[in-house]
């Protein structure tokens, strides 16, 4: 998987830069371009929420079809913790 995402971004730099392949690079701009690795995600908090609720909810709480969204989500949907799950 790493080395597919290494010749991803040489084929895009490649094509960004104007070069046809990189093989025909006289130079390679991989001697000048650092692939950055993506960071390991800390595992974010999942919370669940229906389509007509006002909160959230650690777990199903009642009737209703749930979803799983982030926590973060949930917040930016302007979403309040469910006070039967979390309490007050």
């Amino acid at each position: 998987m790493k080395k597919i995402k290494v010749k991803v971004v040489v084929a895009l730099l490649s094509l960004t830069l104007g070069f046809c392949s990189p093989v025909m690079v006289a130079n390679p701009v991989q001697s000048s371009v650092s692939v950055v690795q993506p960071e390991v995600q800390a595992k974010a908090k999942t919370v669940y929420i229906t389509e007509t609720g006002s909160c959230y909810h650690k777990r199903k709480c009642g009737n209703g079809t749930y979803y799983k969204v982030r926590l973060s989500e949930a917040k930016e949907m302007g979403l309040r913790k469910c006070k039967k799950c979390y309490g007050k």
